[in-house]
């Protein structure tokens, strides 16, 4: 027994006319709210597995808003970037399936932009004994190319190099970058290290 299905299902337009199992109907009859909040249990692979049921199911999964969801949830209490600000403005010009796994792929990678480092809440420790006054210092990456603590006298410019992979203040050694399981970054060398500190992403109400 079957039963015709047409036109979009939950929201998600479809020009295809085909016969789906009645068991199916449970999901089209289900309000698309309490689907979500279902799928706010999967990971992304159960998703891309739950496809296979049913060319409904492959279309209501394939939706913007199922994986923007997916999205805020793997996100949350992770170190704020430039994915999270795309979240809280709501808007993005790519697909957020697309966005998701980029954002995976970036997580791994130890590489920092300018924007992320202006924006970002640091923490600064000396590893050698050399300027101990100065540990546990909070110091700012500053949109004008400078680097400024509380203690200095004038500010230290500073700059990206090798495509985000090392940071240059002033005269000192360059700062390699390693990242953290929250998604924030280490910038370190033989002399210091700074990590990052916050903000954390959380859903917006």
């Amino acid at each position: 027994m079957s039963a015709h299905f047409d036109s979009e299902f939950h929201g998600c337009k479809s020009t295809q006319k085909y016969d789906i199992n009645p068991m199916c109907m449970l999901w089209i009859n289900t309000p698309v709210e309490i689907i979500h909040h279902i799928f706010c249990f999967l990971d992304d692979k159960m998703l891309l597995t739950s496809r296979l049921i049913s060319k409904n199911m492959d279309e209501l999964l394939s939706c913007d808003d199922v994986w923007r969801i997916l999205c805020s949830r793997d996100w949350t209490g992770k170190q704020c970037n430039k994915y999270t600000t795309m979240l809280n403005h709501k808007t993005s010009d790519k697909h957020w399936k697309f966005i998701y796994y980029e954002a995976l792929k970036d997580f791994k990678q130890n590489l920092i932009t300018e924007n992320e480092l202006i924006n970002t809440v640091w923490q600064f420790e000396h590893t050698a004994n050399v300027f101990g006054s100065m540990t546990n210092e909070t110091p700012k990456f500053q949109a004008n190319g400078q680097y400024k603590t509380s203690q200095s006298i004038l500010p230290t410019n500073f700059v990206v190099l090798n495509n985000g992979s090392q940071i240059k203040i002033g005269g000192f050694p360059p700062l390699s970058i390693t990242r953290t399981f929250v998604g924030g970054w280490v910038l370190k060398n033989d002399f210091c290290v700074i990590t990052s500190n916050g903000p954390y992403y959380n859903v917006l109400k």
